[in-house]
């Protein structure tokens, strides 16, 4: 029998921590499941017009005509299981959570398949206990004012028509196994549990804040106290190098040194997202360390070591102990916010959890995560429209797309990537980072070196310590043909920010000075870094090949030249030429070691 897809709404519910309630009392649990399976089976769903598909164990999946329908249904099914706590403590009440989804499925008696069913099994799962999501395909298809309101009407008497559910703009949700965002929205008002908690302040700091305490002596004595300091001195240093973070003073911290605040006191007390703390032994010059970097929001450790050495580390400029604990920090809060923003709504995130969020995807692999770091800029720049760092990072976007050989429209990424830093400049002229995305973006999409150079200079000289204008003022030094005082640019650009996310960019640049100084053994080690922290960046992969041929490895350039076509498929001799200036000497040498790797002519 050839099956055909039909336009339906599915439903699926299940029970909040069935086997907490299982195991707590498995007779009793059963029975009133059950009891509501029957119920919601045999009277609730079909009052609806809907009709049960599956019972998935302990939840239900049922298949509706019309969204109104299934949204009915739902909250009636929440209102249902409420019942059956009657005379129960509180700790073996059942809740529901629910979502609903409309799309074309194949529907058979005893079964649903398609998409559209995946999706709406995920939608359950951001809701909280006694909540139900939507996605936007159901939402578009409720009347407002009659099936919804996005208004809460509140309290009504007895005798009045009750009023029109609420529902509440969740925004866009990164779902598992589901490909691009998913606008989702909550019916009814949240529970006491949400899982997602809408946020409509955009007030926040673009930066999370860091609170690094004192570590504290394991022993009892007072022999190397000082020791505490230190690594918090160090830690703090450290950590202020990076600029996506504020750093809370060491003279604030020290006071909640012996006084053993938990992060979520620290958090009301600083304001701090995250907590620093740890502490320390000595045996002679040996000394133990142990850290754990708390997110102070939800009190939970995301990361923690124990690391061992020698005490005359810590008095070292460049600390090895020091330098691995922040090197650890720096890489998990990346990662937590990353996370949040890959699995909660835009709108519910804290600011600067969408702008390392963002940071992160841009500069990631996968070109998924690449394309979704957009989405993240545009909804921080929508949000916060005086704000210059959502716009300056989505000017890099379009360049890091031409980089990778993924535009389809170099002219037109290169106007919105210049309106871009127009648009930040024209709120702060004098914007050193602005300055400097404006000069990288004239010198992979305009090709107008003349002015890169000019943004650069300007940038460097209004901050010195603009890490992105030294990186890529080494560029155009290169095309200069001053080769050692790019390499400089790119080696004080590396010092000035030696944890930032785009390291594998900072490293391909450095490989490429390198190659055009005819360091190629240098340039080689660069490019394999690059490629290490981001195999698909298609340029680290040119500059390998390049490397490996001049030095006579023409096996592994061919090895490497087939990584690099499969990025680029389209790339031949010719079109790599196409890019060049009129004196671009380098680029006519470049161009032979792809060929004497096997790149076809074109």
């Amino acid at each position: 029998m050839q099956l055909q897809s039909s336009d339906v709404t599915v439903l699926v519910v299940d029970l909040v921590e069935s086997v907490r309630l299982v195991q707590a009392n498995e007779e009793d649990a059963v029975a009133r499941w059950l009891g509501f399976v029957r119920r919601a089976t045999r009277e609730l769903i079909p009052q609806h017009n809907g009709r049960v598909v599956k019972s998935l164990g302990d939840g239900l999946m049922a298949c509706f005509d019309s969204p109104r329908q299934a949204v009915q249904a739902a909250m009636g099914l929440h209102t249902l299981i409420d019942g059956f706590n009657d005379g129960q403590p509180a700790e073996r009440h059942m809740a529901l959570r629910a979502g609903v989804h409309t799309a074309q499925a194949y529907v058979q008696a005893e079964d649903i398949y398609g998409a559209g069913v995946n999706l709406v099994a995920r939608l359950a799962a951001l809701a909280g206990p006694g909540e139900t999501v939507v996605s936007v395909q159901v939402r578009d298809r409720l009347t407002d004012g009659l099936d919804v309101t996005v208004e809460d009407l509140g309290h009504h008497e007895v005798g009045e028509a009750p009023p029109a559910l609420a529902v509440e703009d969740m925004g866009d949700c990164y779902l598992k196994h589901v490909a691009g965002p998913t606008r989702v929205y909550r019916v009814g008002p949240a529970g006491a549990q949400p899982v997602l908690a809408a946020r409509r302040d955009y007030s926040t700091e673009l930066r999370p804040a860091i609170a690094v305490v004192p570590f504290a002596s394991r022993s009892m004595g007072n022999d190397f106290y000082a020791v505490g300091e230190l690594i918090a001195d160090g830690a703090i240093v450290r950590l202020s190098h990076a600029r996506h973070f504020r750093v809370i003073s060491r003279l604030t911290t020290t006071a909640f040194r012996h006084r053993s605040p938990s992060p979520v006191e620290l958090q009301a007390q600083l304001d701090a997202a995250y907590v620093l703390t740890g502490s320390y032994a000595t045996d002679g010059q040996q000394l133990l360390l142990t850290f754990e970097l708390c997110d102070a929001r939800k009190d939970e450790v995301v990361k923690a070591g124990r690391l061992t050495g020698q005490l005359a580390d810590l008095l070292q400029q460049e600390s090895e102990l020091i330098g691995e604990i922040v090197a650890s920090v720096h890489d998990a809060i990346f990662a937590n916010e990353t996370a949040r923003v890959q699995t909660q709504p835009l709108p519910t995130l804290q600011s600067y959890t969408l702008m390392l969020g963002g940071i992160q995807l841009l500069h990631r692999a996968s070109r998924d995560d690449f394309s979704s770091s957009f989405d993240v800029f545009e909804h921080l720049a929508r949000n916060h429209p005086r704000a210059l760092e959502p716009q300056v990072w989505q000017a890099q976007w379009y360049a890091l797309r031409a980089i990778q050989g993924l535009t389809s429209d170099r002219r037109a990424d290169a106007r919105a990537a210049l309106a871009c830093t127009a648009r930040a400049l024209q709120a702060e002229p004098n914007n050193s980072f602005a300055l400097a995305m404006e000069g990288f973006v004239h010198c992979h999409l305009t090709l107008d070196f003349d002015a890169a150079a000019a943004a650069l200079e300007q940038s460097v000289t209004l901050n010195p310590s603009e890490t992105f204008g030294h990186l890529f003022s080494g560029i155009t030094m290169a095309l200069k043909h001053d080769y050692e005082a790019a390499i400089g640019c790119y080696e004080r650009a590396v010092s000035n920010s030696p944890l930032d996310p785009a390291m594998y960019m900072f490293e391909t640049i450095g490989a490429y000075l390198c190659l055009s100084a005819g360091h190629v053994e240098r340039a080689v080690s660069l490019a394999r870094r690059s490629l290490r922290l981001n195999r698909t960046h298609a340029h680290s992969w040119r500059i390998l090949t390049i490397a490996q041929a001049e030095s006579g490895r023409i096996v592994e350039a061919q090895a490497s030249l087939r990584e690099l076509l499969k990025l680029q498929p389209d790339l031949t001799v010719r079109r790599y030429l196409a890019g060049q200036v009129l004196d671009d000497l380098q680029r006519h040498r470049f161009s032979e070691g792809l060929r004497a790797a096997g790149l076809p002519a074109g």
